[in-house]
């Protein structure tokens, strides 16, 4: 999540804590980002709750190796790549990592960017989806994909 999104819920939670877990880097020839600037500005907007904020810089998948919590989050929302099988396994491990009753979002649901559907994100989250059918209730669909876990 970016800094905004992080400072807003930390200022309307008081109580709450945010991991946030992201490489800063980019995959594409097309970088128009200069993201030592973004993440300078993460670091700015978030400073003001710096104690209540874990960064952790890497992989989604290398946080998950390294912290093996169960049921541990209330919210986790997962805005990363949006590759396939990375998302696959964003989906699993964060939903390991998902409290009951906790609630997980998924960013660009609903994404038609030119990719065949095979590669949208759509079809990674549907998989996941239809295997841990029955462990979940849909709360929310739009172009974001809200569940709650519920076993």
């Amino acid at each position: 999540m970016g800094g905004l999104i992080n400072s807003f819920f930390l200022s309307h939670f008081p109580h709450a804590t945010i991991t946030c877990v992201d490489t800063w880097e980019w995959n594409s020839d097309d970088n128009k980002f200069d993201l030592q600037v973004i993440e300078s500005n993460f670091n700015k907007n978030t400073y003001p709750f710096h104690e209540r904020i874990t960064k952790f810089k890497g992989t989604s998948y290398s946080y998950f190796e390294s912290n093996q919590q169960r049921n541990y989050f209330d919210l986790i929302y997962i805005d990363g790549s949006y590759v396939p099988d990375d998302l696959i396994i964003d989906a699993f491990k964060s939903f390991q990592a998902l409290a009951i009753g906790g609630l997980m979002i998924f960013e660009y649901y609903i994404w038609i960017d030119g990719r065949p559907p095979k590669d949208r994100p759509i079809e990674a989250i549907n998989s996941f989806l239809s295997i841990k059918k029955g462990c979940y209730k849909i709360v929310q669909v739009y172009s974001q994909l809200i569940i709650q876990k519920i076993k």
